[in-house]
């Protein structure tokens, strides 16, 4: 009878271990469930994505300083699928004498997988390459600037001329040899904050039937703004005797008492945002980059002055702590501050400039798919 009921006892905590084992096989496996998947793991694809594209549009910079082509690509898609197994398995021998020895095991497993699929498609086509090159419409400028954006910062970084004012325009191109014309721009881009800040200029815009919108910049003359009106009417060669100024995209003439304005294209954009790339020492001794230089000194030109406080690209040897974003290219470490607060805003943006004037356009060249293993 001992025997027996030490069969019996071993019997009863075997089964209890087994519940046990099952329990919680079963609550891991209901667990993964796909609303657990797509919570833990869109937030993550979104984040990356996002920093690879902020990568990918640094280093198209950092290469256009450098004068080789900028490559880009766009995620097409990220497929992932998710696998779970789990397995449980229990033995036991029960002893025939009370002294003998008693032996049991219960044993189980359980394991989650994921296989995501990348695809990358090259954008390459012909009219991805026409939009990159083709001015941005005057109407997705100010839509910039009605959002919410500083005007000094989207005209300093779209815009290179207005009336005869020059906004360095050789800068949209490679680096040019000569130091560029920009402080008459500097200045009236800073007077047309102060008015709008005072409330003496807004823009008015009516929508044309079958034709793009147009827009008028509306003078309401203040005395403390006197004189800053004065000067930037100045500037711009604009009557002080006129109210109201039609604003329009460059034209082969400019007819009086208008604001006509020549954009950037957003490879002018990138190419004029590349000349704030700073290149190490031994890069520019080597010739690799070119060096602007003063007409009247010859001295090397430090481009901050035309991008003072708007954009800013720091190089090092290794690797930096505290970047916002960081690509390695020809050996160093190229990077954005993390605090650099103007150069962040000034980025963002280049992204939203570039998903205006080519967001929508889809290459048909083969696409990328990269398979990740497990």
């Amino acid at each position: 009878m001992g025997a027996v009921r030490m069969v019996e006892s071993w019997a009863v905590r075997l089964a209890l271990c087994v519940l046990v084992a099952v329990g919680v096989v079963l609550t891991a496996g209901c667990n993964m469930t796909g609303v657990t998947a797509l919570r833990g793991g869109r937030g993550e694809y979104a984040e990356a994505i996002q920093q690879t594209s902020n990568e990918q549009l640094l280093l198209n910079l950092v290469k256009l300083r450098y004068r080789d082509p900028p490559v880009f690509f766009e995620v097409a898609s990220v497929a992932a699928s998710f696998d779970r197994t789990s397995a449980l398995g229990a033995s036991a021998t029960f002893p025939e004498l009370p002294n003998s020895n008693n032996v049991y095991g219960l044993n189980g497993t359980l394991s989650f997988s994921e296989r995501p699929t990348v695809c990358y498609v090259p954008m390459q086509s012909e009219r991805f390459a026409k939009q990159m090159l083709t001015p941005v419409q005057i109407d997705s400028l100010l839509l910039l600037g009605q959002s919410g954006w500083s005007l000094r910062r989207v005209f300093t970084l779209c815009v290179q001329r207005i009336n005869n004012v020059q906004n360095a325009p050789r800068a949209s191109g490679p680096t040019p040899t000569w130091a560029p014309e920009y402080l008459d721009f500097q200045r009236a881009v800073q007077l047309m904050n102060v008015l709008q800040v005072h409330e003496v200029t807004y823009l008015e815009t009516e929508p044309q039937a079958g034709g793009p919108t147009r827009f008028t910049l509306r003078i309401n003359p203040k005395p403390e703004c006197a004189n800053e009106l004065a000067e930037f009417r100045k500037l711009l060669d604009l009557s002080p005797d006129v109210n109201a100024y039609p604003v329009v995209q460059a034209r082969s003439t400019r007819e009086p008492n208008t604001i006509t304005v020549t954009t950037r294209s957003v490879m002018g954009a990138m190419h004029f945002l590349s000349q704030a790339v700073e290149a190490p020492e031994r890069h520019v001794e080597m010739g690799k980059v070119t060096v602007t230089r003063d007409f009247k000194t010859k001295e090397p030109f430090d481009w901050q002055k035309v991008l003072k406080d708007v954009f800013r690209v720091r190089s090092q040897s290794g690797r930096p702590d505290e970047a916002s974003v960081a690509v390695c290219y020809r050996g160093t470490w190229f990077y954005i501050d993390d605090a650099d607060l103007e150069t962040k805003s000034t980025f963002g943006i280049l992204t939203q400039f570039m998903a205006l004037q080519a967001g929508d356009i889809r290459a048909t060249s083969p696409v990328l798919t990269l398979p990740v293993a497990r």
